[in-house]
């Protein structure tokens, strides 16, 4: 998948880039990779990072959870603005999306 730089920069596409990117084939539990989830409103500090719950397990996650980016306070849109390079700020976030628990790929 191509990632457009224009989608970094704005904090709702750059939350849908990262949704698509981590789960091209629907959002999947992160703890039991369940794909019975149901959107649980939104991130308080963050309105467009998308909380989940779990249908099998119940456990409640987001957009960011087991990832790089997991309990960062810098929004995923100002991290990617503040890559060096269009090229870096797309691969920060490629990165960032699909690394497992403690940056584990």
């Amino acid at each position: 998948m191509q990632v457009n730089i224009k989608n970094l920069i704005d904090d709702v596409q750059c939350y849908q880039t990262v949704r698509e990117l981590r789960w091209p084939d629907g959002v999947v539990c992160p703890s039991c990779e369940s794909k019975y989830v149901v959107k649980r409103g939104c991130d308080d500090t963050e309105p467009a990072r998308q909380r989940y719950e779990c249908h099998d397990c119940n456990k409640r996650f987001d957009d960011l959870t087991d990832t790089l980016r997991c309990g960062k306070v810098t929004p995923a849109s100002e991290f990617a603005r503040d890559a060096p390079s269009a090229t870096f700020a797309v691969a920060l976030v490629r990165v960032a999306t699909i690394a497992g628990p403690f940056g584990q790929i």
